[in-house]
């Protein structure tokens, strides 16, 4: 039998990770996962555990104290994380993605390192669907995919039925050259995912700026290494940060922040 993990869970595990990166560790163990649960706040194991006057300050005080007093601490990680290694389901038709591509393959390391749980996304050239369906998977709230082919938005749909999540609404056109999508599209989302090509990214730089709320983030690939730094320059002028440049053989990425 196959078991998904509820949308509680999955916060519990970024929280998880959350608290390990902040503790400078290089594994999650339980004592990770009980401060998770205690993040994630609306579960009935926290309210078990603050029935019992279980908070995360005494689980971190004991824990530094555990470690203090013990010469040695041997981490031995399983390669197992709900988060990030769960199985996607994906039939292309005749869209792109099916998770083999560089693009795709950079595209989804990005969301694993920028999405939080309820993030707002906007995924761009959505193809299969397969970025917004991952990017569900670890806790965003995708609101909107766009594609230029209709049959692509029922893909992606059906898709993310397969794998038990939602994608939201799909809108159809090219946001470039048609003001009224443009507007549809909306604004505030938290990310952006993009995997188009160098020109169409070069161009909806300023949209993508505008769309995303202060400090949120922008994924975009389909970028041929030697277009990457015309693309840093759009991304630049529209006000981005580029927080990451990432290559897999004649592909680049970029992880950027407004």
């Amino acid at each position: 039998m196959q078991y998904r993990f509820t949308q509680m869970a999955a916060n519990v595990m970024h929280y998880s990770k959350e608290v390990a990166a902040e503790l400078n560790h290089s594994y999650i163990g339980t004592e990770h996962i009980l401060i998770g649960l205690l993040r994630e706040k609306e579960g009935l194991a926290c309210q078990v555990l603050e029935d019992h006057d279980v908070t995360e300050e005494k689980v971190l005080h004991m824990v530094s104290q555990l470690i203090q007093g013990s010469q040695t601490m041997v981490a031995e990680p399983e390669e197992y994380t709900p988060r990030s290694r769960r199985i996607l389901e994906i039939d292309p038709a005749s869209s792109f993605g099916t998770g083999s591509h560089d693009t795709t393959q950079l595209c989804m390391m990005a969301l694993e390192d920028a999405v939080k749980p309820g993030d707002k996304l906007l995924d761009m050239g959505t193809g299969s669907g397969i970025l917004a369906i991952a990017a569900a998977m670890l806790g965003a709230d995708v609101q909107t995919i766009v594609d230029i082919d209709e049959n692509c938005l029922k893909t992606a749909h059906e898709n993310a039925e397969k794998n038990h999540v939602e994608i939201g609404r799909g809108l159809c056109g090219d946001a470039l050259r048609d003001p009224k999508l443009a507007e549809d599209i909306g604004g505030g989302y938290d990310v952006i995912v993009a995997n188009i090509v160098a020109d169409v990214i070069i161009g909806m730089s300023p949209m993508f700026a505008d769309k995303l709320v202060k400090g949120g983030t922008l994924i975009c690939s389909g970028i041929l290494n030697e277009r990457a730094e015309e693309v840093r320059a759009a991304l630049e002028k529209s006000g981005f940060t580029i927080l990451s440049h990432e290559k897999s053989d004649d592909w680049s990425a970029f992880a950027a922040k407004k």
